[in-house]
């Protein structure tokens, strides 16, 4: 056999320190700390490490966010600039991990506990994300840094190969308590980048050209890749193919016109009315007030929506249809914004239908707000798959009803964050067949409302 060069992308990591203090200046530095590895097999030579994350030019920096006379509305924000070195373009993720409190100098002034550790981690919020193309596109937060310890998600965001990109920290003190004075907190930031697999495109489409006609023109299982631009016009895919964009979605945006809506189907940027479909890296933004984002067939199976930020505004932002039975369906790394009816629903039996099996939201991002009487942020009428790793931090204020309603069982639900306003929950157990002691001490919640209900 003849030996074979074959380059594969491999994950690096890379971790970072830094230090808020509210007493004086800066407290506490850290060091980013890139990591690679190289793997060979029979006959075969395997580079690794082609995917190379640095912050600010180098492997090794330190890093430090300085608070000086932070107190109750205080805010600020950090920069580094992250660049992709590597010859393979990557997609970013972020976490925070290691939070510490420390007690301060003079805890005499504080009107609570004053042992060590402190508290300040409980009142300083903070979000952590990437600028690209004039956006932010978050990854952790906002949320205090007591519920933001330990947790992480890969965002559709890509850094392609020689390229650069600006991370962003900001952080608040909404109200800082008596018990925090003189306190200061540590924490890591970790960036994460993983490989953007490779793809042979059979149609390109640029910037004055239309996604529908290449869509129309395409035969089943073709990729069309769409080049940096606006498109405005609704779209209809009716057969297996996958649609992305080549930069992702700070660069490549779809706008609805409310022009092309199938029969019957809700009013919608996109609708999928065929299974085995992809669609990856774009911002679809609906009608104001009037359209949601994206719509999805009944009854289809084998559908990706990934890396995309869809900013309903009316209707569901990602919605199903009756009577359901949707199979194999993943949504993941999406930033989902606006102010629609609901942020996502996959319907099934208790619509009336048939239950969907199999149904995975990995990784997503709930922001904005939801503007209807019942505030819920998303549904869920599906057995089996996974909710894992999302971060539900959508508006349900002031008729708050849910962040995540479930009607089925043995769906795997771990590792999200949920935002929980007063009066509102954050899981809500339509069927009561999940443990709640099992979803309390698997997810993370914060705010005045309740954890779990079922």
């Amino acid at each position: 056999m003849t030996d074979d060069n074959i380059t594969l992308s491999r994950r690096t990591l890379l971790g970072g320190m830094a230090g808020i203090g509210l007493a004086a200046g800066a407290l506490g530095t850290g060091t980013y700390a890139l990591l690679s590895d190289t793997e060979s097999s029979a006959d075969n030579t395997i580079t690794a490490g082609t995917l190379n994350l640095k912050v600010d030019g180098q492997n090794s920096v330190s890093e430090t966010i300085n608070i000086s006379s932070a107190g109750s509305g205080s805010s600020g924000s950090g920069t580094a600039t992250l660049s992709n070195t590597g010859s393979t373009h990557g997609k970013l993720g972020f976490g925070i991990e290691n939070v510490e409190n420390f007690e301060g100098a003079n805890p005499e002034s504080e009107s609570g506990d004053t042992s060590n550790p402190g508290e300040l981690d409980q009142y300083v919020w903070v979000e952590v994300g990437v600028i690209q193309n004039g956006v932010k596109v978050p990854g952790v937060g906002p949320a205090p840094l007591s519920v933001l310890d330990d947790l992480s998600r890969m965002t559709g965001s890509i850094l392609r190969a020689g390229s650069t990109a600006t991370m962003y920290i900001d952080w608040m003190v909404p109200d800082l308590g008596n018990d925090a004075q003189g306190d200061r907190a540590e924490f890591d930031v970790i960036v994460d980048i993983e490989e953007r697999p490779v793809w042979s495109a059979d149609t390109v489409v640029t910037s004055g050209d239309s996604i529908q006609a290449a869509i129309d023109a395409a035969s089943s299982g073709d990729v069309i890749e769409v080049r940096n631009g606006t498109y405005t016009g609704d779209l209809v895919i009716d057969k297996p193919l996958t649609l992305l964009s080549k930069n992702g979605a700070e660069y490549t945006k779809i706008v609805g016109d409310g022009s092309t809506e199938p029969g019957g189907a809700p009013n919608v940027v996109v609708n999928v009315t065929s299974s085995d479909v992809t669609v990856e890296g774009f911002t679809i933004d609906g009608l104001s007030s009037t359209q949601g984002a994206l719509d999805i067939a009944a009854t289809l199976s084998d559908i990706s929506i990934i890396c995309n930020r869809l900013i309903g505004n009316g209707g569901n932002n990602l919605g199903t249809l009756q009577p359901g039975d949707y199979s194999d369906i993943e949504v993941s790394r999406n930033v989902f914004d606006g102010a629609p009816s609901l942020m996502a629903y996959i319907n099934g039996a208790a619509s009336g239908g048939t239950q969907s099996q199999n149904i995975t939201f990995v990784d997503n991002y709930f922001g904005g707000e939801i503007d209807s009487t019942s505030k819920l942020t998303m549904g869920f009428e599906a057995d089996g798959g996974e909710i894992a790793r999302n971060m539900f931090l959508t508006d349900i204020s002031g008729a708050p009803y849910a962040q995540l309603e479930l009607f089925g069982s043995s769906t795997t639900i771990e590792d999200n964050l949920f935002e929980v306003p007063a009066g509102g929950v954050g899981i809500r157990d339509g069927n009561s067949t999940y443990n709640n002691t099992t979803l309390r001490n698997d997810n993370t919640f914060f705010g005045d409302g309740t954890d779990v209900q079922g």
